[in-house]
């Protein structure tokens, strides 16, 4: 099956859902997106999938923050995966500044960073 077609649901912050699934590849034209999902729900896959088709680059939040910036790809789409990961046990928002830090110095076109619902909406 094709990752693209898979059904997602829009949030927008402090606003209902929008309940109407669509499918992920109506949401290409946007720049920037936050996909959240519960563990095993499939994002590491999307993303991967993703980024062959878009020609973007596909890196977890940790490798991406441990590579030297020169070897990053610039001006591609970057699928960033699993923020979750880099920030567990953490309270502080110490990885989040280093991730848009970066994300500055790289400049991609366009950006996906994925997280688990529970981590993204939660204390963490």
């Amino acid at each position: 099956d094709d990752m693209l077609d898979r059904q997602v649901l829009q949030i927008q912050p402090e606003q209902e859902p929008n309940k109407s699934a669509h499918p992920f590849s109506s949401y290409l034209a946007t720049p920037n997106l936050i996909v959240l999902g519960d563990p095993g729900a499939g994002k590491t896959e999307l993303f991967r999938q993703s980024a062959g088709a878009t020609d973007g680059h596909f890196i977890t939040v940790r490798d991406f923050l441990n590579t030297p910036v020169d070897v990053l790809p610039r001006d591609k789409w970057l699928w960033i995966d699993g923020l979750d990961e880099a920030r567990s046990g953490r309270g502080d928002k110490g990885t989040i500044d280093r991730l848009i830090r970066k994300l500055y110095e790289v400049r991609p076109r366009a950006l996906r960073l994925s997280c688990r619902v529970a981590d993204w909406l939660g204390t963490s």
